[in-house]
């Protein structure tokens, strides 16, 4: 009676599958014929129309396309470059509606969303508070615009992802997506064509490098070498990772090929900050897999050969870090460093004045003409960012911003934590190994964030979203593991040793 009331059940939700899948191929040809004059936009409805049917067939796969879309900026350089509509919008109310169905059709609901709703829902009560005394309504505005297009995307992320195989096919989307855009911007740069944005995935301004020597840093599809190279230091442990546990040979390769242009392309954005989250993080990545003498020396070697493709000028720019920090150059005297010195001292100034609530999501820039002034540091007249996302939240959202805000990473951590004890107890490396390397990319991001504004927060909260999915993932990984060898979870899944 239960295989028939399963088999009844499976074939409802197919004929509704396609149903809808007809509706929707049939909608986008009639679009694409209406618009038919402007051939970008049909081309858009087609993607759309794409998208759509692989969410259809499979939610998951859904959201994997969503990550790969949100991570390379698709959406965003469909309308910035080509003119075409909105991709991401349409697309995740589309994937909202798809997974509602197969709970409805399935009668299950996703177990431990309403955690991250309500902690991601707690920091948006800051940041609309924020509206009430923001001195620029409308950037504040925008922000908030942002932010719950942002919440909604991890809120779903932690709804989606409740096994440890899709948190796999998601460690691998964020994986090609490197392979995409390193590989681009590795290009870019040993073949010189920095004039070539390559479809818009891969901008590389003239900016400052040390002194008043200036070049082109790779800055892919953000446009800024700095937070180019923050999104790239949360793929490297994951590569690294999936090299390391794949038993496959082609993934082995695909994962070492992410790798190695990811971290070439970090060097190529001469980012100092970047360069430093890169270094913490591949120190934690051999502190965590305690590599024996042989490994360390192949380590040392293929780093050896790495740096043989790294410019001069980046290595004179890394001298300056020492040099600041020795006191054998003042922050004063370089360009850079006095910029960003007048930016923190501004950040905590604000905080000062505006302890409680800040002086308003997004304004910080409103105000720093103005205590920038005061310091007496920065000649520069234009509005400027606090460059670091810890003292930017201080001085926007105060008090009450920093302690939701600590909420958020305190979950994310307690999450990732608790999840790796429980996988490791149940004997799952893999999983184990896996959680441990996303937990490291927080680590890299969080250290970048000491030196950016968090100024495309999206790739934050699509970390925040595959935190907060852990402790499902974990109960649902191991009860079926255990399911299958018929042994109790209790031990597992509740245990303190």
């Amino acid at each position: 009676m239960i295989k028939i009331q399963q088999y009844v059940t499976g074939v409802t939700q197919s004929v509704w599958s396609y149903l809808i899948l007809a509706i929707v191929f049939g909608a986008s040809i009639g679009l694409a014929v209406t618009l038919s004059e402007n051939p970008l936009i049909v081309t858009g409805v087609i993607l759309g129309g794409i998208f759509a049917a692989i969410t259809i067939i499979n939610v998951e796969l859904g959201l994997l396309v969503l990550i790969l879309m949100l991570y390379l900026r698709i959406s965003d350089i469909a309308v910035n470059v080509y003119g075409l509509p909105s991709l991401a919008r349409p697309f995740i109310a589309f994937l909202i509606a798809a997974a509602a169905m197969r709970w409805i059709v399935n009668g299950a609901l996703p177990r431990g969303w309403f955690r991250a709703l309500f902690i991601v829902g707690l920091y948006g009560i800051v940041v609309f508070a924020s509206l009430f005394y923001a001195v620029d309504f409308a950037r504040a505005t925008l922000a908030l615009d942002d932010f719950v297009k942002d919440g909604i995307i991890a809120v779903l992320i932690t709804m989606l992802v409740q096994r440890g195989a899709t948190l796999r096919r998601v460690a691998w989307a964020l994986i090609i997506a490197g392979i995409f855009t390193g590989t681009i911007s590795v290009y870019q740069y040993f073949t010189g064509t920095f004039d070539n944005t390559y479809w818009g995935f891969a901008e590389a301004p003239v900016l400052n490098i040390i002194g008043e020597t200036e070049s082109n840093r790779v800055a892919g599809m953000l446009g800024s070498p700095n937070y180019y190279a923050q999104i790239l230091v949360i793929l490297v442990p994951l590569a690294i990772n999936q090299f390391w546990d794949e038993r496959s040979i082609i993934l082995k390769f695909l994962a070492g090929w992410s790798a190695l242009v990811c971290t070439l392309s970090i060097f190529f954005t001469y980012s100092r900050g970047g360069f430093v989250s890169l270094a913490i993080t591949l120190l934690a990545v051999v502190f965590y897999r305690r590599l024996k003498l042989p490994f360390l020396l192949m380590v040392v070697l293929a780093s050896i050969l790495v740096l043989r493709f790294v410019p001069n000028p980046f290595f004179e720019r890394l001298q300056t870090i020492p040099a600041a920090l020795t006191g054998e150059i003042s922050y004063v005297d370089e360009v850079s460093f006095r910029g960003r010195a007048s930016e923190l001292i501004v950040a905590v100034q604000m905080f000062m004045d505006h302890p409680l609530f800040g002086v308003g999501v997004d304004n910080y820039p409103v105000y720093y003409q103005e205590y920038s002034r005061r310091v007496g540091l920065d000649p520069r007249t234009e509005q400027r960012q606090a460059h670091n996302l810890f003292l930017r939240t201080a001085a926007e959202t105060g008090l009450a911003g920093i302690i939701t805000f600590g909420l958020v990473l305190w979950m994310m951590i307690k999450s990732v934590l608790d999840a790796y004890r429980q996988f490791k107890q149940a004997g799952m490396e893999k999983y184990a190994n896996l959680v441990a390397a996303f937990g490291i990319s927080i680590l890299g991001f969080l250290s970048d964030s000491m030196f950016t504004h968090n100024a495309f927060p999206r790739y934050f909260w699509i970390l925040v979203g595959i935190a907060l999915a852990l402790p499902q993932v974990v109960k649902h990984t191991v009860v079926e593991d255990y399911a299958k060898k018929g042994k109790s979870t209790t031990k597992p899944l509740h245990s303190k040793s």
